[in-house]
């Protein structure tokens, strides 16, 4: 479901996210006159009386205020604001009459030569009518200006930083929290949805004290995100080079902690720049490009895989600029752009020791070589793009890939922008010529933001407060003006766009953090996405539930961004093909592209609709992955049904024949349960389906190969075993009453045995035996305990049968904390596997299986120092700790466990203290996996339960989280 991700409230005004209405000038019945005003002059911004006082103060000729000032196309040069509204090349479009302009002008020159102070002022004048007064407001309002506000909390100082930048990096994760590299030195990480103080936090640690002694501040080093989503972070050194810097450290959104990566770089980088390679380049590679960093430009390549660094040949660019503008292309090239830092400072001189002002691109010719092409020469007279910033813009349309720069040091040309096509690049390729910008402010470090609609939102690099932003469409090479930013943004700023399609910016002698609300959010009512898939593969269609289907325009992916210095390698928008699906939904197509993927590359997106009046809606955050990609995935199973919340530990399986997965639990009314898929989830009551008695605890359940049935068990409340059993609508029956059995005192556990055609169910009853109830056509029970002579058992047994050696096991606690086993090969015997293993007492109950490919038999259990323990047999029984092995954390809970035929692998999951939910793994060794963090799932409460799914080849993990939900974590 999609979350109001609003980053704050705005006081008592309203939120874009419900836009107020605009000023209309139509008289409403209610309000004339000097009310009319009074309404008018209450509803008007600080802002927009700013813009409007601007315009009335600085217009000379009575025609600049006749007509709406809008920017120019591409190609104009209005240098005097007189001649662009004289211009007769442009569209008129009425404001005011010529008698009302020059009105105002008059009595603004005679009684306030200093200009107006307020717009009530302006009422003065003959002519002028508050009818004319609305139409300017209209024309100057944030439906088309958009508006900023500040942030409630700023962020904290916590380190001898140099000044009072606040950040200097910032990266956009996929939790929808912000990662702020600070000009103290450290991280910190900001949740722009929450307005008190606690929106700031510190991660669990710091890269410079990791590891101790040998780390240091990331500070004005170079990122991007990896496939797998944590934020790599490459050299730095703080505010000059550094010996230490040649690290990467990882950054993981969901733990919340910094990893140094296991091998170093050739040498130490400051400012660099990290660029992420398309995925699958070379077999299942996932890389990322590192260049430059200390002025000059070699290159080497980041290994995700095995989390180091090599040194690539070809790299023979020297690169004056520190953090040069790279981009990936879809075909797979990386275009220099001529942007980037001549130095480190701010109002440097230019002239480096090796200029280098041509454009060119790099493609891979081998694993570990490649080499740079020039295009075609940029020439003496093509405007110095250092200090600069470029962004990428794609298009489903020819030109289907360009490149905008814009700004720059030099303040002959820093007022222009240029443009290429670089969807097939040559040596004859060139940018197009340099344009002014149609408000001819000179911008050096200003920031560029990608929005869901397409536009580019331009702010900062302009040295004086209030100074004006701007919007550049590429559809139509137009520029359009954006509201005025209240505060310098230069050296060391930082401009994002968050989920909700808003920017916020921070950084340069400024600790405040200001959010600016594009023109689209005043527009009407936002599109909202009511469900959507949390992963996609390349080229997959996928549903986006939505009730504003019929209006959809556009659905787009884009890259969350992570900025420093305005540099970006991550930003862009990737507008995706679709097609209404019925009244309340899009079916859309994952960008594709091939291997390896140079478009679209692994990683999150953020996934916007946007409506025919170009609204986007709030994002919803989408995993984007390759044809062939396994990973740990969430389902909100409750949720997704409406099923009432589980009262106890939830059980689950997979029906073969059916090709269909059931979960089983107990309802706070004690009603059994029962959540089933079949390409969707589905809820049926089956205690109110078949009139069965409440539960009393956990059920089990299993399904029956030979008959085509399923069947759930439990104890009710007289403790009698009662099974509901399916073989095309559910039935009901007293196991108990049935055989005569005696009373159970735990929970059941069942399964059938292929080899035999039979169903068996395993239970404590209240004097600690262990009994079983077993069906060949009709049900009859034994007392294994007293067959076998085996002590008393507490807790809940588990059984299972072995397929390769035909035989039935069950495995249960004494009370000596000793793990036995009761095992059948026509007859029952009894083993005790601690005294056999000396393995240490369990606190738990233990759970088995049979592992088929191996011909081995498994028992899992927590011993008393929350340990996960294995017992094993291959001819003879074995013992292993499993936490030690894997250095997993200690358990909670009591462990489930089985073996995936399909991977030859063994799974024990288990809770952790912490309530994350824990996989340890085997394909030869064990492996340990927070699957909690690896899927963003809510916590957890009581035990796990775990299963693959043959038909799928998918595993499966459901949990009660502590909000009662049903839970289900699953990998395919």
């Amino acid at each position: 479901m999609e979350k109001d991700q609003r980053p704050y409230g705005n006081g008592g005004a309203r939120s874009p996210v419900e836009p107020r209405r605009p000023v209309s000038g139509r008289d409403d019945g209610r309000a004339t006159g000097e009310a009319r005003l009074e309404k008018v002059l209450e509803e008007l911004e600080p802002a927009e009386h700013r813009r409007v006082l601007t315009l009335l103060n600085e217009a000379v000729a009575p025609e600049e205020l006749m007509y709406r000032r809008d920017l120019a196309t591409d190609g104009t040069d209005p240098r005097a604001r007189r001649a662009h509204a004289l211009s007769p090349s442009r569209t008129k479009r009425p404001l005011m009459s010529k008698d009302a302009a020059r009105a105002v002008i008059e009595l603004r020159n005679k009684e306030f030569p200093l200009g107006f102070r307020h717009i009530r002022e302006t009422l003065a004048a003959k002519g002028f009518s508050l009818q004319d007064l609305i139409k300017l407001l209209q024309a100057l309002s944030k439906l088309l200006y958009g508006t900023w506000t500040v942030f409630p909390q700023p962020i904290p100082r916590r380190g001898t930083g140099e000044d009072f930048d606040g950040v200097v990096h910032a990266a956009l994760l996929h939790t929808g929290k912000v990662l702020f590299i600070t000009a103290d030195e450290t991280t910190l990480l900001w949740d722009p949805q929450n307005t008190t103080a606690a929106t700031f936090e510190s991660p669990v640690n710091q890269p410079q004290m990791t590891p101790p002694g040998e780390g240091y501040s990331v500070l004005c080093g170079g990122h991007c995100f990896l496939a797998n989503g944590q934020l790599l972070v490459v050299g730095g050194g703080g505010y000059g080079p550094h010996h230490l810097a040649r690290w990467g450290y990882r950054f993981d959104a969901i733990a919340k902690t910094w990893t140094r990566t296991a091998g170093p770089m050739s040498e130490h980088r400051w400012y660099p720049t990290a660029l992420r390679l398309g995925d699958y380049r070379v077999g299942a590679s996932r890389e990322v490009l590192v260049v430059c960093g200390h002025g000059e430009g070699d290159m080497e390549i980041y290994d995700e895989a095995s989390d180091t660094f090599r040194q690539i040949d070809g790299d023979t660019k020297r690169f004056p600029r520190l953090y040069p503008g790279l981009h990936l292309l879809p075909n797979h090239a990386v275009f220099y752009t001529r942007t980037g830092w001549g130095s480190a400072g701010p109002n440097s001189p230019q002239g480096d020791l090796f200029e280098d002002d041509q454009s060119a691109y790099f493609t891979m010719s081998s694993p570990d070589a490649g080499g740079w092409t020039n295009t075609a020469p940029t020439g003496a007279t093509k405007p110095d793009r250092t200090k600069g910033m470029s962004v990428m813009l794609l298009s489903r349309d020819a030109p289907y890939v360009r490149v905008l720069v814009l700004g720059g040091a030099d303040p002959a040309n820093n007022d222009t922008y240029e443009i290429i096509d670089a969807s097939a690049l040559s040596t004859t390729v060139n940018w197009g010529p340099a344009h002014a910008f149609p408000d001819h402010e000179h911008r050096s470090l200003g920031s560029a933001v990608l929005l869901p609609d397409g536009t580019v939102f331009v702010a900062g690099g302009i040295q004086r407060t209030n100074s004006p932003c701007a919007i550049f469409d590429p559809r139509t090479n137009q520029w359009s003006g954006a509201a005025a930013l209240a505060s310098v943004r230069d050296y060391h700023s930082v401009a994002f766009l968050l989920p909700s399609a808003e920017v916020a910016m921070a950084g340069w002698n400024n600790t405040s953090i200001e959010v600016f609300q594009p023109p689209y959010l005043y527009r009407g009512a936002r599109p909202t996405i009511t469900g959507a898939p949390a992963q996609v593969r390349h080229g997959e269609s996928f549903r986006v539930d939505t009730p504003d289907s019929a209006s959809i325009r556009k659905v787009v992916f884009i890259r969350p961004m992570a900025v420093t210095h305005q540099t970006d390698t991550e930003q862009r928008v990737i507008e995706l093909s679709f097609d209404q699906s019925g009244v309340s939904g899009l079916v859309a197509t994952a960008p594709d592209g091939g291997p390896p993927y140079s478009l679209a590359p692994q990683g999150h997106y953020m996934m916007f609709i946007v409506n025919a009046d170009g609204v986007p809606s709030v994002a919803s955050w989408v995993y984007l992955v390759p044809p062939d990609f396994h990973m740990w995935s969430l389902s909100q199973v409750s949720q997704a049904t409406g099923a009432p919340p589980a009262a106890g530990n939830p059980f689950g399986y997979m029906f073969d024949s059916q090709g269909t997965q059931h979960i089983i639990y107990r309802s706070t009314d004690g009603h059994i349960r029962e959540l089933w898929w079949d390409g969707s989830w589905h809820a049926e009551n089956l205690t109110g389906a078949t009139g069965a008695p409440q539960a009393a605890g956990d059920p089990g359940g299993y399904m029956f190969d030979a008959q085509g049935t399923q069947h759930v068990i439990y104890r009710s409340n007289d403790g009698h075993i009662r099974e509901l059993w399916w073989d095309g609508s559910w039935h009901a029956e007293d196991l108990t009453a049935a055989t005569a059995a005696p009373a159970a005192a735990s929970e059941p556990s069942g399964y059938m045995f292929d080899a035999q055609g039979t169903q068996h169910l395993i239970y404590r009853s209240a004097d600690g035996h262990i009994r079983e109830l077993w069906w060949d056509g009709t049900w009859h029970a034994e007392d294994l305990t007293g067959a076998t002579g085996a002590p008393a058992a507490t807790g809940n047994p588990h059984a299972y049968m072995f397929d390769a050696q035909g035989t039935q096991h069950v495995v249960f606690r004494s009370a000596d904390g000793h793990i036995r086993e009761l095992w059948w090969d026509g007859a029952w015997h009894a083993e005790d596997l601690t005294g056999a293993t000396g393995v240490a007492a369990a606190a738990g109950d233990p759970c088995g299986y049979m592992f088929n490919a191996q011909g081995t038999q498994h028992v899992i259990f927590r011993s008393t120092d929350g340990h996960i323990r294995e017992l094993w047999w291959d001819g003879a029984w074995h013992a292993e700790d499993l936490t030690a092995a894997s250095g997993a954390p200690n358990a909670a809970s009591d462990p489930s466990a089985y073996m995936f035929d399909a991977q030859g692998t063994q799974h024990v999951v288990f809770r952790s203290a912490d309530n994350h939910i824990r996989e340890l793994w085997w394909d030869g060794t064990w492996h340990a996996e927070d699957l909690t963090a690896a899927t963003g799932a809510p916590p957890a409460s009581g035990k796990p339960h775990g299963y693959m799914f043959d038909a799928q080849g998918s595993q499966h993990v459901i949990y009660r989280g502590t909000d009662g939900n049903v839970h289900e974590l699953w990998w395919v």
